[in-house]
């Protein structure tokens, strides 16, 4: 699920990247392109962190369960 989520906001937030460095919108465009990026990169590194958290605790579980 995260894993397709990351993917999933990996789109507008490249997007709102490449689509700033073109002259096709005007000052609001602009505008409006950093907030989406800023707000994308936001929930992108909130979602990979809770990826990372999962990943590392479901690797420590079954190191700890193999034990015994």
């Amino acid at each position: 699920g995260f894993f397709w989520a990351l993917i999933f906001l990996s789109l507008p937030l490249t997007l709102s990247s490449i689509a700033s460095m073109f002259n096709l919108f005007g000052t609001d465009g602009q505008e409006f392109l950093y907030y989406l990026h800023r707000w994308t990169a936001l929930a992108f590194a909130c979602t990979a962190i809770i990826c990372l958290y999962i990943l590392v605790r479901r690797q420590i579980v079954s190191e700890n369960t193999e034990q015994h």
